[in-house]
């Protein structure tokens, strides 16, 4: 089924986006600077220095204790959701084409509350990883799975998405039907 959007539509899902990425940095910026004092930011400045370096292994392991160590201030902010930082693992096993560790990341993410904007966009980054690689389907069966998180802009992907697979799939060459046998050997 292939969904058409009007031009209007795709504006305001471009609008959403945009929306979206700003808020994402916003945020970043003040659970980064928020927290990056006081206790709890040794392992955030470390983890931040192995990705740089790109420590990958290290910079997960101390993004997760520094979300230990943030999970255990009394008095930390309410609005701090320290299991924000399992997004840049999400990020990090992506990037490293570790999908399986990026989806358990993001899996935990969404149990433990994490925003659901930022949930929907990581799931976005997960379907764009397999279009990315020549696998659409698995792209279309992922939003397909999250469409919930957010109706409008999956909708757009899913479209998009769609009208790629009919494209390759009427570009591709006819199936040749199966030799037959030798007459000799249907008797067999």
């Amino acid at each position: 089924m292939v969904i058409m959007l009007p031009q209007k539509g795709i504006e305001n899902i471009q609008r959403k986006s945009s929306v979206i990425s700003i808020a994402i940095t916003l945020l970043l910026t003040i659970v980064l600077f928020g927290c990056s004092h006081g206790r709890g930011s040794l392992n955030l400045s470390e983890a931040e220095e192995h990705l740089r370096l790109k420590n990958y292994d290290q910079a997960i392991a101390g993004y997760r204790a520094h979300i230990e160590r943030r999970l255990s201030v009394k008095d930390r902010p309410s609005w701090e959701n320290p299991h924000f930082y399992l997004m840049l693992i999400v990020d990090i096993e992506l990037a490293r084409n570790n999908i399986e560790g990026a989806e358990k990341a993001l899996t935990e993410a969404q149990e433990k509350g994490v925003d659901a904007t930022l949930i929907a966009d990581r799931w976005r980054s997960f379907a764009n990883w397999f279009e990315q690689r020549g696998r659409p389907r698995e792209a279309l069966h992922l939003l397909q799975t999250h469409r919930e998180l957010d109706p409008l802009l999956f909708d757009s992907a899913l479209d998009r998405l769609a009208k790629k697979i009919v494209t390759l799939e009427e570009q591709a060459p006819p199936e040749l039907p199966a030799p037959k046998p030798p007459k000799d050997m249907e008797s067999f």
